[in-house]
This record gives C-alpha cells, structure tokens and sequence, in this order.
C-alpha cells in the first residue's frame, strides 16, 4: 500500500470538491497509478482505492482512453 500525490491522481480543484462531496467515486485515467490498498487525502479526508479495472473504452462505457484505446477507471470510497 502507498499514499498517493493526491496532485497527481486527482489534479483539479474542481475534481477535489467533486470527490470530497461524495459526486465522484471513480477517476478514469489513460494510465494506471494506483492499486487496491492505497490511499490518498484531500484536505483531512482520506480515501481508500478499492479496485483498479483495465480494459476497452467501450467496455467501461467511459470516454478517457489511451493510444490503444483502453482507459483505467480507479474505484475508491472514503475511509476517514
């Protein structure tokens, strides 16, 4: 398990208060850069990934994808 820059991961300040507000649950990204296990905090909140799931863009049904055409959508859930 590791902690994540939280920077890295969640980028945006938009993206933060979506996640801090329970809105979000997953990020789709074109790569992958968390396992089950980590975690990382916004403001004094920290949250738990839960699964990492690689496949086709059409599969997911999400639109974020690499130069192949997969995505990798990272599902989390707050812990504290």
């Amino acid at each position: 398990m590791a902690e994540l820059d939280v920077d890295r991961y969640v980028p945006s300040e938009y993206l933060k208060r979506q996640v801090l507000s329970g809105a979000i649950e997953t990020l789709t990204l074109r790569e992958r850069v968390a396992d089950p296990g980590d975690t990382f905090r916004i403001r004094e909140t920290t949250f738990e990934i839960t699964r990492v799931e690689r496949g086709p863009v059409a599969e997911l049904d999400v639109d974020a994808a690499d130069v192949e055409g997969e995505a990798v959508v990272h599902t989390f859930e707050r812990v504290s």
